[in-house]
């Protein structure tokens, strides 16, 4: 797996660093740093997955969830991917960070865009998975740059206003970049069911999984929502689901799927 890392110092979970640090974690998540060109040499008409992830999270715990969710990838995908692409910013160091961490998420975008820009050209395939405050990260990165080019992103309890999405021309420029969105979401989620809506005072997308209604046809053609509320009972359990990435396969082998689909165990 690579890793592109954002971190000051390579672990600070509050800082970014001056620039990005590019690495290769072997199986004990030992890692060599590598220049990007040789990077994206490697990368070359490749099927690339890239991983982002949420809020709170230290770099032991972001390196621990992509080597899993690389586990569950490989076994359930059956060689979907020619590489996995971790991406690491600083997202909180507890969750008295949250705010810190929202303002950071507008940043980390402008950096995730530069990636997403030399990913989509270089790669064949470039998919996106990402874990709640990442759909914030992401929302920054697409901003007004029409040369991003996202096959499928598979959002996991997107920590985003439902409001946003009906309103925001980032949104938008999402739909325009991506060929289809999954929003994974389950109402058995209190972090986003109490927290979030306690300090945002809005609904979370990942909790409630309303569906848009403002956009045109186009747009709501690439959207699809899935309630995972039968197998998620929790927040971060996204990532250890068997029926999880069991669908995320299926959605790979099927170019139509409905507009609503609900995961069953």
């Amino acid at each position: 797996m690579f890793l592109i890392n954002t971190r000051k110092d390579g672990h600070d979970a509050r800082l970014f660093s001056a620039q990005d640090r590019l690495t290769i974690l072997d199986q004990d998540l030992e890692s060599s740093e590598v220049g990007e060109h040789e990077m994206l040499a490697a990368f070359q008409s490749r099927k690339l997955l890239l991983l982002i992830h949420g809020f709170n999270n230290s770099m032991e715990d972001i390196l621990q969830e992509y080597a899993l969710m690389e586990t569950q990838i490989e076994q359930y995908t059956e060689q979907a991917y020619d590489a996995i692409v971790g991406f690491s910013w600083p997202s909180g160091a507890n969750g008295l960070d949250y705010f810190r961490a929202r303002d950071n998420t507008t940043y980390a975008g402008r950096r995730l865009r530069y990636w997403l820009k030399r990913l989509s050209k270089v790669s064949g395939v470039l998919d996106i998975i990402g874990h709640s405050m990442a759909a914030q990260v992401g929302r920054n990165a697409f901003h007004r740059d029409e040369s991003i080019k996202v096959r499928n992103i598979f959002s996991m309890g997107a920590a985003i206003n439902t409001s946003l999405l009906n309103q925001d021309t980032e949104f938008d420029q999402i739909l325009d970049s991506c060929n289809r969105i999954y929003m994974l979401y389950t109402e058995k989620d209190r972090i986003l069911k109490y927290a979030y809506r306690f300090v945002e005072w809005h609904n979370a997308v990942g909790y409630s999984g309303r569906p848009m209604t403002s956009l045109n046809d186009e747009g709501l053609s690439k959207i699809h929502v899935v309630d995972c509320s039968n197998v998620i009972s929790d927040h971060t359990e996204y990532k250890r689901s068997p029926e999880v990435f069991q669908f995320i396969s299926s959605s790979l082998n099927e170019e139509h799927q409905n507009a609503k689909v609900t995961l069953t165990a």
